[in-house]
């Protein structure tokens, strides 16, 4: 009798309402502000944390936008589009210089992950950037 009821108590908590989808304001309002890239890998090389470190490359996040700059220069400027009920996460830029990106995101607080597919190919499916798949894999920490 109380292993039934064990079992009945683990199946009712799974069977909740459907899971409401995801409203993409509310990664909109956690992505704003200043990131700064900690890691990437370009088609399965690694750029070393010295690198990075020098380069201080960021991504700056308001309403629809964002900005990239490297040091004081801006590099690029484009629009933003979240698809957060999307799996994986969809994010989609349109920079000032180029075609739209199709990418995918992880937000986990003040770490924000993207990996995006060069020269307009396919959206990725995974958070991986292996050599031959001319992927780029973002790592990012929120400037505080």
């Amino acid at each position: 009798m109380m292993t039934n009821l064990l079992w009945i108590g683990l199946l009712l908590q799974g069977a909740g309402a459907a899971e409401k989808p995801k409203d993409p304001g509310d990664d909109k309002k956690a992505l704003e502000g200043v990131w700064v890239v900690v890691g990437l890998e370009d088609n399965g090389e690694k750029r070393s944390p010295e690198t990075l470190r020098q380069s201080v490359l960021r991504f700056t996040f308001k309403e629809n936008g964002v900005v990239v700059t490297a040091g004081d220069s801006v590099i690029d400027r484009g629009t933003v589009v979240l698809r957060p009920a999307m799996k994986p996460k969809q994010l989609d830029i349109k920079s000032s210089s180029g075609p739209v990106e199709a990418d995918i995101y992880e937000l986990n607080g003040d770490t924000l992950k993207f990996c995006l597919a060069a020269a307009c190919r396919e959206r990725p499916n995974m958070f991986a950037a292996p050599r031959g798949t001319r992927r780029l894999l973002y790592e990012l920490k929120r400037e505080k």
